[in-house]
């Protein structure tokens, strides 16, 4: 019997401390070898302006294969609608039996929170209080729900190029968790102003200057994943310590490292470590309170794949979903 899950109902029985559990653990098998995760395939038709994906992995610490398959357009969509059409992932166990079958829609964005959270766990100082949210959008809200789960935030500096995006970001954050949300007039203001900086944004040219960099700040970087986009300068690379999910997927997909490469700003040993390394103990994270650190994500398969199993348990353990056989 197969497990199929309305995106509903994934959001009844989600868990943002479990995700960052299980993602925590899978990065760190990925890291010892114990897990397979190959590049996205991608396929374009650009007279649509249409893309789709697939992300396939295995889990090797847990004995579970699943793929991510994600639909996408580049054309104007009605008001209210994403541009993300569809996501689905689908999980099987180690002999290929099938699983589930569920919505990606909103287990997308918290698998990368869940993942920006381990990262700053890792990575930030442990007193970091203050954020800056660069880009106000869906990931924007779940990045806040992640980072609240591992840092003790009480202010966070909002900025958005779409001021009323940002605005109604600030609102619904203020309200929804109790904590001050500054709208900043500007990306650098926010950015001065943070112990940890999320970067959150569509843009395909850096959102931030580097000399708005206070010493000490933790940067996660989860917008940009393609070799020609990038959220932050090549001064901001240059200066971090820059650590990633998976050298592979990072120095295949993400500008932000490549583009300083192809300068010859810096090179690959530039990369000091998968966030999986750092946890495990054979890579150093931060050294001191004054280290500025990025950790760079494009999202990977296996964070979708143990996120995906997560739901599918506690699915089972309550009665939810629609079991059918194929």
């Amino acid at each position: 019997m197969v497990l199929i899950l309305s995106g509903q109902e994934v959001e009844q029985v989600i868990d943002i401390k479990a995700l960052i559990d299980g993602v925590q653990g899978t990065l760190v098998a990925l890291s010892k070898g114990l897990s397979i995760n190959p590049n996205r395939l991608r396929i374009f038709v650009q007279e649509e302006k249409s893309m789709l994906a697939c992300m396939p992995a295995y889990l090797g610490d847990i004995g579970v294969l699943g793929a991510k398959i994600v639909g996408s357009s580049g054309k104007p969509q009605p008001p209210g609608s994403p541009r993300q059409v569809a996501a689905i992932v689908v999980l099987l166990d180690s002999q290929g039996k099938f699983l589930s079958v569920m919505s990606g829609a909103l287990l997308g964005p918290l698998r990368t929170a869940a993942t920006s959270a381990v990262a700053t766990n890792c990575l930030s100082r442990p007193d970091a209080s203050t954020m800056a949210m660069i880009g106000c959008g869906v990931q924007a809200r779940v990045e806040i729900q992640g980072t609240l789960a591992v840092r003790p935030i009480t202010q966070v500096f909002a900025y958005d190029i779409n001021e009323l995006a940002a605005a109604r970001f600030a609102q619904e954050i203020t309200e929804r968790h109790g904590i001050k949300v500054s709208v900043a007039k500007s990306s650098d203001q926010a950015v001065a102003e943070a112990d940890i900086v999320t970067l959150a944004t569509t843009s395909a040219e850096p959102v931030f200057s580097a000399s708005a960099l206070r010493a000490g700040t933790h940067i996660n970087a989860v917008g940009a994943h393609t070799p020609q986009s990038r959220e932050m300068d090549s001064d901001t690379i240059v200066r971090s310590k820059f650590f990633v999910e998976s050298r592979q997927a990072i120095l295949s997909e993400a500008g932000d490292i490549l583009i300083p490469i192809k300068e010859g700003r810096v090179d690959e040993s530039h990369v000091l470590g998968e966030i999986g390394e750092v946890i495990a103990g054979t890579a150093a994270g931060r050294m001191n309170a004054e280290d500025v650190t990025i950790f760079k994500s494009t999202g990977i398969a296996v964070e979708d794949v143990v996120a995906a199993k997560i739901v599918y348990d506690a699915a089972l353990a309550k009665g939810i979903g629609y079991q059918l056989e194929l």
